[in-house]
């Protein structure tokens, strides 16, 4: 059985991207989408399981970076993080690459960084962090995240 993190297939155990490995390095066309909204109950995280799951039925690939502690759009994805090796805490406080802790989920070409409850003391350890932002250079890649060993 493959260790967490180390799938070369997703679960429909199919590799998660399809083309040549030409279109795969370079997509046409990245877009970057953020839901966002100060007042809690207002539908962010289903807008953004929705949407996602959406434009994957459509043939894209969707990453979905869950930042929320409560880590719904994790678990709506059918992720239990409890036993995940990493999750966007490890990539926020530890410098570990944001591509080491995608995970595949049940739609065939969506994908999601997890979140976790440790992401809810992340503000108070970056609060402390001397160069915070200094240190952020770097962890977020300017060419396409490999989801396809995730």
């Amino acid at each position: 059985m493959p260790v967490t993190g180390q799938r070369s297939t997703d679960r429909h155990g199919e590799a998660p991207l399809t083309g040549t490995p030409e279109e795969e390095a370079a997509p046409a066309e990245v877009r970057i989408l953020a839901i966002a909204n100060q007042k809690g109950g207002v539908g962010k995280t289903t807008t953004t399981v929705n949407l996602g799951a959406s434009l994957a039925e459509l043939g894209h690939r969707v990453l979905i970076v869950d930042l929320d502690p409560q880590g719904n759009a994790t678990t709506g994805l059918g992720i239990n993080y409890r036993v995940l090796d990493s999750t966007m805490y490890d990539v926020m406080l530890s410098g570990l690459p944001i591509d080491d802790c995608i995970e595949p989920t049940e739609v065939k070409g969506l994908f999601v960084a997890p979140a976790s409850l440790d992401l809810a003391g992340a503000e108070v350890e970056l609060v402390s962090s001397f160069n915070r932002e200094s240190s952020w250079h770097g962890r977020w890649t300017t060419s396409p995240i490999n989801m396809s060993t995730s």
